[in-house]
């Protein structure tokens, strides 16, 4: 048995699970942070939100603006830490940004 009460092949509750969404967060912010490598592996990378495929990035731009305030501090952090130093991640970013309420709709 797992810790949250499940058991193989049973999915965590979605509660459980948030301490681990919000370490993982803040673990993948400090891989990105001012590393060139992981900052390009993160720019290509693609997860999948209900069950389609989606930019990283946007992924997690998504996440910032709508999920609760800790869940959206952490990847928050995460673009933070991408976006340091990372001037083709800024300007990447910017791409995505057209008027004002239009940002990640690109």
């Amino acid at each position: 048995m797992w810790p949250g009460g499940a058991t193989d092949g049973v999915p965590l509750p979605t509660q459980s699970a948030l301490p681990f969404r919000l370490q993982a967060l803040q673990m993948l912010g400090e891989l990105v942070a001012v590393h060139p490598t992981n900052q390009e592996a993160l720019a290509g990378a693609v997860v999948h939100m209900a069950g389609q495929p989606v930019a990283a990035l946007d992924a997690m731009l998504h996440v910032a603006l709508s999920a609760d305030v800790g869940e959206a501090a952490a990847a928050e952090h995460v673009l933070g830490s991408f976006l340091v130093g990372n001037t083709r991640g800024q300007d990447m970013l910017a791409s995505t940004c057209g008027k004002p309420g239009e940002c990640g709709r690109a």
